[in-house]
């Protein structure tokens, strides 16, 4: 494993949590509704060749509440801001599911601060041939059995059941993510406003995706025309995590351009 440190940030007089670790280009990966799962073996596998920061979202886990993060343009205009600090960027951007969809919020505000944009499962755009489900109403075993296309999978990780400490980070994660979503859960401009992102983009999807539905890829290339669309097999909600290997294949090119 690659050596890693946590510490927190201060932006703008709130604290964001971020761990960080390994060198080269920087990398800045953006977690999902799930909130900060530590330094996952996909981040590691990052670290090896560059500089990765792995943040927690203000209102999450242990970064500050932040009860102004009410909404995912607030959110971005603070990463922004994070991404404006002397010491970083531009970055190779990496957003997952609800991290997709703020990833995608910070390429149309700036697109100087990126080197190049990866968009997993992103959230953001619904339409009403494709439901969303109510994660917030799933109870965990329920969201762990959608998450993954590999029954294995999920069974292995429910095996491990959530400590109170655990159980008492996925109710405040899942307060955040109701009150990011207090409008819908989706930015009704995105459609018209992701066609101007230019920064080399890289669509991922699981063939198995039941949070947001694998039929949402091509309406995100066809908002954004320049993107790579990968859809891989036998694999559901996080790629990153289920299909590790293809998806740095996938982006073995990309960062390092």
């Amino acid at each position: 494993m690659i050596e890693n440190a946590e510490y927190k940030v201060d932006v703008d007089g709130t604290e964001l949590r971020m761990q960080r670790g390994g060198q080269g280009t920087q990398v800045l990966f953006l977690h999902g509704a799930a909130g900060h799962q530590g330094w996952l073996p996909f981040v590691d596998a990052l670290a090896r060749t560059h500089d990765v920061m792995a943040t927690e979202h203000p209102g999450f886990g242990l970064s500050d509440a932040a009860v102004w993060a009410d909404s995912m343009a607030k959110l971005a205009d603070f990463y922004v801001a994070f991404l404006r600090r002397d010491d970083i960027g531009p970055v190779h951007l990496i957003g997952s599911s609800l991290g997709g969809w703020l990833a995608a919020e910070i390429a149309i505000r700036d697109e100087s601060l990126l080197r190049s944009l990866t968009l997993i499962s992103p959230a953001g755009i619904q339409t009403p041939e494709l439901r969303l489900p109510d994660m917030l109403a799933m109870t965990y075993e329920e969201l762990m059995r959608a998450v993954f296309a590999s029954s294995a999978i999920a069974d292995m990780v429910l095996s491990q059941p959530l400590s109170p400490q655990q159980a008492d980070m996925r109710n405040r994660n899942g307060t955040a993510v109701a009150r990011l979503g207090g409008e819908g859960f989706h930015n009704p401009e995105f459609p018209g406003k992701l066609s101007a992102i230019t920064v080399p983009t890289t669509l991922i999807w699981g063939d198995t995706d039941r949070i947001v539905p694998t039929g949402y890829g091509p309406i995100w290339k066809t908002a954004i025309p320049q993107a790579a669309f990968h859809v891989l097999g036998q694999c559901g909600h996080l790629p990153h995590v289920e299909c590790q290997a293809a998806v740095m294949d996938i982006l073995a090119t990309r960062l390092n351009d």
